[in-house]
């Protein structure tokens, strides 16, 4: 019985290594045209600028905010706040916004993902933080994105009362 095992073994072997190798399929060409593969989101970054290679303002996408800046007025420490940050795309090309940063911790921004069309309106949730603050305060929110220019500023502004 030992043996028989012994030898169907071998013979098994090299039964599913052929049918290994002849149900390969040869390399066949893709039927996707290559224009079709391309990174949608290429066409947006493509306006880095050199010194020999200008940004073509005209030719790109621009954002305009509805305010430069918010007056919280007074507020209580510990107290959270929020706005909504409207802009539209000024621009003839698709905005992208890759990131969203804050002068410090206690002001969150949440921005849109994917393109802002051209003449489009989109909105960014801005929150602000008082625990551990008080007195003056002001905070940049800075809006990186494929625009002419690269950065849009917005200003956060309050007076943090202390806690009674």
């Amino acid at each position: 019985m030992n043996r028989q095992y012994k030898f169907e073994v071998p013979y098994l072997n090299m039964i599913l290594m052929l049918i290994v190798a002849f149900s390969c399929k040869e390399n066949k060409k893709s039927t996707v045209p290559a224009e079709t593969v391309t990174n949608p989101y290429l066409e947006a970054i493509e306006n880095s600028s050199t010194a020999s290679n200008p940004v073509d303002s005209l030719h790109t996408a621009k954002f305009v905010l509805e305010q430069d800046s918010i007056d919280f007025g007074t507020i209580t420490e510990g107290d959270t706040v929020k706005y909504t940050l409207y802009f539209r795309n000024i621009g003839n090309k698709k905005g992208l916004i890759s990131h969203v940063e804050s002068s410090c911790g206690c002001t969150v921004a949440k921005h849109p993902k994917g393109f802002i069309e051209p003449e489009k309106k989109d909105s960014i949730l801005v929150e602000y933080h008082s625990k551990g603050k008080s007195g003056l305060q002001s905070k940049d929110i800075l809006i990186f994105a494929n625009t002419y220019p690269q950065v849009t500023r917005f200003k956060v502004k309050t007076f943090v009362k202390p806690r009674q």
